[in-house]
């Protein structure tokens, strides 16, 4: 058993709503959808590929003026390969970013999230703790992942740690300069044991409010090793 692996970064979409589309993928594959906007609101899903996705956790609605950011997070696997985009309209605000990314090697039923932690900022800064949580099994892939409201598509996030994860980095960095603007950024990595992860931290060029929200992905158990543990057993 090993854990799961990411595999593509679909492009980054939207300005009031979004309709973001699924970067290359097979059967199977978990889809993670990253929504922000400026301030917490309900989202409406619609579209062909609008069904199927389960909020990871709950939306991080962090504070800072017109720099304000809140960030969504949910998981849908695929039926096949070509999916369809989800259309997210917020019920208001200043602006709707969204983007799909996918992951391989998670388990093949049920929910693929172990566990998630989440917290957001009180005020604009540009100091980054996304919090870990406690694991029930071994072999995740650790997924963090922060957004900043700064109106601009210059990167804003650098240098991330957790010294919990081996193979730890950021994997990406999205943003768009419309309305207040906002992004977000991706780091993943492996934590094989069970039990508690800790928190990732990293830092903003512009001070500004987050969302910040991590969770353990569940790897495939492979047959074979199912088979085996069954004989030993015997």
């Amino acid at each position: 058993m090993s854990a799961p692996a990411r595999q593509a970064t679909g492009a980054i979409a939207g300005t009031t709503s979004a309709s973001p589309v699924w970067p290359t993928h097979v059967a199977d594959d978990v889809g993670l959808l990253i929504v922000e906007t400026e301030t917490l609101q309900a989202l409406t899903f619609s579209g062909a590929g609008g069904s199927g996705w389960t909020q990871i956790g709950t939306a991080q609605a962090g504070l800072g003026g017109s720099h304000g950011s809140t960030l969504y997070l949910y998981w849908k696997r695929a039926a096949s390969g070509a999916e369809a985009s989800p259309v997210i309209t917020p019920a208001a605000g200043d602006h709707c970013f969204a983007q799909i990314v996918t992951f391989r090697g998670c388990v093949a039923s049920g929910d693929p999230v172990d566990v998630t932690a989440g917290d957001a900022t009180l005020a604009a800064s540009t100091s980054v703790t996304i919090p870990g949580a406690t694991t029930t099994g071994p072999d995740r892939l650790v997924v963090a992942v922060g957004s900043s409201g700064t109106d601009t598509t210059t990167p804003q996030f650098s240098a991330f740690a957790n010294s919990s994860l081996s193979d730890f980095s950021q994997w990406f960095e999205s943003r768009r300069s419309f309305a207040d603007g906002g992004g977000w950024a991706v780091a993943t990595g492996g934590f094989l044991g069970t039990g508690t992860y800790g928190a990732t931290t990293a830092t903003l060029a512009s001070s500004a409010g987050q969302g910040r929200i991590s969770f353990a992905l569940i790897p495939l158990v492979v047959a074979s090793l199912l088979i085996g543990a069954t004989a030993g057993d015997e």
